[in-house]
């Protein structure tokens, strides 16, 4: 016979396990990006697009109403988001935000940061909560358009070389230790 006090606990477990689904507020380094903004004097007309990867990340936005409503233009402050207006899509780790609002900002030091919330409907619960970085960019200005590309540092072949030297020479160092244990054994 099960007592009322053992029930409480056991209720308690059940609750927390078949809850909703907690938000996700993970950090994401950025791989690969490119964005483009363009001003009012552009040819083209004031535009935004974004195209971000990394980290189980996959972010593609474009707004042609750039500045967003009650918003300023800026060449380095960029709004990523499809809830006013623009359009576009965002998947993280296989969860696919139908709404996104966010930014990304790319800083004098080199480096960019950002903050990303994606929703699976208007109005709706958060399904990731998302900050960025990427640790540098370079930027191509032209007149009235900036266009930001995030660079990733990718190993040098001289330094996998000396890596994998480095593992190799460990390896072969711990397989003469133990022939060298046997050894001794053996004679004993």
């Amino acid at each position: 016979m099960y007592k009322p006090s053992h029930v409480f606990p056991v209720l308690a477990i059940l609750v927390c396990l078949l809850g909703a689904p907690s938000v996700r507020a993970d950090n994401v380094v950025l791989t690969s990006g490119h964005v483009r903004i363009s001003s009012s004097s552009d040819p083209l007309g004031p535009s935004s697009r974004a195209v971000f990867a990394g980290s189980g990340l996959f972010l593609q936005m474009s707004n042609s109403d750039y500045p967003p409503i009650g918003g300023s233009f800026s060449f380095y402050r960029i709004p990523i988001q499809n809830i006013t207006q623009g359009s576009g899509t965002v998947t993280y780790n296989g969860l696919t935000a139908t709404y996104f609002s966010g930014f990304a900002e790319f800083l004098s030091d080199g480096t960019v940061t950002g903050a990303l919330r994606g929703y699976s409907t208007l109005g709706g619960p958060t399904i990731f909560d998302l900050t960025l970085s990427a640790p540098s960019y370079s930027t191509v200005f032209s007149v009235g358009r900036a266009e930001h590309s995030i660079t990733s540092t990718v190993p040098e072949p001289a330094s996998l070389l000396l890596l994998g030297t480095g593992i190799a020479g460990i390896a072969a160092g711990v397989r003469r230790r133990r022939n060298s244990n046997r050894t001794c054994q053996k004679t004993l």
